[in-house]
């Protein structure tokens, strides 16, 4: 609305250029309780197991989770390494990719323990 009336001369320019909007809120995230981590690992196939625990004990999404190698956990330190994702645009066919740029950091721990249910 103010871009037309700065193009229709009704206003000499736009007040609201440069200046920023105020910043989504993001929800809060509430984790799962440890009995429900739990119950999840237990009907889970083996293969999916410590993928839950990792999600649960970490907070990381989906496409962080799937993007992981090996080389990218260090067990001593309790530590992820996030240096890629899996992506998928358009509905295309997923590939690995780098990390979001919303990521807050390319590292997590977690508190020793955590991710055992």
């Amino acid at each position: 609305m103010l871009t037309w009336a700065v193009h229709n001369d009704a206003i000499p320019k736009n007040p609201c250029n440069g200046n920023k909007g105020p910043s989504a809120r993001r929800p809060e995230i509430v984790p799962l309780p440890q009995e429900a981590v739990t119950a999840l690992v237990g009907a889970a196939p083996p293969r999916y197991r410590a993928m839950i625990l990792l999600a649960a004990g970490s907070g990381l999404r989906m496409g962080e989770l799937v993007g992981l190698e090996l080389r990218d956990l260090d067990l001593d330190k309790g530590e992820v390494h996030v240096r890629q994702q899996a992506v998928r645009l358009d509905r295309g066919e997923p590939y690995i990719g780098p990390r979001s740029r919303t990521a807050a950091t390319g590292r997590c721990r977690s508190p020793r323990g955590s991710w055992r249910p």
